[in-house]
């Protein structure tokens, strides 16, 4: 069944009822056509319904508000931290400094981490009059004198004073204080 099986007045009524909001189904229904038949018709005689179209004004418009005020809000929470950042620098910056506090600049963490391997293999440096041996060999001073890296640990086994565990020289170290940590 086509748009041909209707008559002019058919025609007419269908367009008519289509553009009163009739649905599609109904009116085909009513006259014995297909949906297809009656939209022919109905866009023939200029009377289609406008569809929801993929563009909406409002929703665009809408969506783009949305967007302007999520950017803002972001632009906000970014100024207030780089207020927080400058205000703790200040904070920082005012706060006294200790009066033994040297005015050298920070070591970076490398720098650091060198200068304390650098100590750690001084510690193990044996004295110049000693003879490094093995734990069950040592009756002197048991200051390692090596990282024991794979071999036997070495011990210094210089003299030591009685009921004392390391020499001198060893003790000195092992009660030196620890040196400052810069701020």
């Amino acid at each position: 069944m086509g748009a041909h099986k209707l008559t002019a007045e058919q025609r007419a009524e269908a367009v008519e009822r289509y553009r009163a909001g009739e649905k599609l189904a109904v009116v085909a229904e009513a006259y014995g056509v297909s949906e297809a038949a009656i939209y022919q018709a109905a866009r023939k005689a200029g009377a289609v319904r406008p569809t929801r179209t993929w563009w909406d004004p409002a929703a665009t418009a809408a969506k783009a508000r949305q967007k302007a005020e999520a950017q803002a809000a972001r632009q906000a929470k970014a100024r207030k931290r780089e207020k927080a950042a400058a205000d703790k620098a200040a904070a920082a910056a005012a706060l006294p400094r200790a009066p033994n506090a040297p005015d050298l600049p920070a070591e970076t963490r490398r720098e650091t981490m060198q200068r304390r391997h650098q100590m750690a293999l001084q510690t193990f440096v044996p004295i110049a009059t000693s003879r490094p041996v093995r734990l069950v060999g040592c009756n002197g001073c048991r200051w390692p004198v090596n990282a024991a890296s794979g071999s036997d640990m070495l011990f210094c086994n210089a003299p030591r004073p009685l009921g004392d565990v390391y020499c001198d020289t060893h003790a000195k170290i092992s009660r030196r204080p620890m040196p400052e940590r810069p701020l």
